[in-house]
């Protein structure tokens, strides 16, 4: 899934007049559900599930006025080669909504942390990559002395904080 409208953990000042998904790959029509939740559990009317032109946009009318309050959307597709995916997340109407902690498929507490620590483990083997490549180049064309064994160190140690850090937040089931 690449885009959701109301956004996922979003807020939108009145009651959405549908519900959108848009996907990377076609679905099959057929095989699509879509479904709207209060935070309290009660169903919301949908209008029939509908895919665009290209097959990629999933969508369904909002046949009834929401009051403001916590939402969940619950969706499942097939994907054209047959893979089937399914998720949820939350969204809340008018301005002075909070979403509730804990309370979704989509957990933001900790994300900032995880996307730091991604970065850093990309940049880290960007680093030890870009070390060994510079090696593998000096040592053919210049003397030992210009060797750029620090990048090589630097990286993978930047790499290797950045992994236990991720392997910290994912075994606290922060991921």
């Amino acid at each position: 899934m690449l885009f959701t409208s109301p956004a996922v953990d979003g807020a939108v000042p009145d009651s959405p007049p549908l519900v959108q998904l848009v996907f990377d790959q076609p679905v099959v029509a057929g095989q699509t559900s879509l479904s709207v939740r209060s935070a309290g559990g009660e169903s919301t009317r949908l209008g029939p599930v509908e895919t665009g032109a290209d097959a990629s946009v999933v969508r369904a009318r909002v046949l009834e006025e929401l009051p403001a309050g916590e939402y969940r959307v619950e969706w499942q597709v097939v994907a054209r080669d047959g893979d089937s995916m399914v998720g949820d997340f939350r969204f809340v109407i008018g301005s002075g909504s909070v979403l509730s902690p804990g309370g979704g498929g989509t957990e933001t507490q900790g994300a900032l942390s995880i996307g730091l620590l991604r970065w850093t483990l990309f940049a880290g083997f960007a680093l030890a990559l870009g070390g060994l490549v510079g090696d593998w180049l000096t040592r053919r064309t210049a003397p030992r002395s210009m060797a750029p064994e620090p990048w090589l160190k630097l990286g993978a140690g930047v790499a290797l904080v950045s992994a236990v850090g991720l392997a910290v937040l994912v075994a606290g089931g922060r991921s």
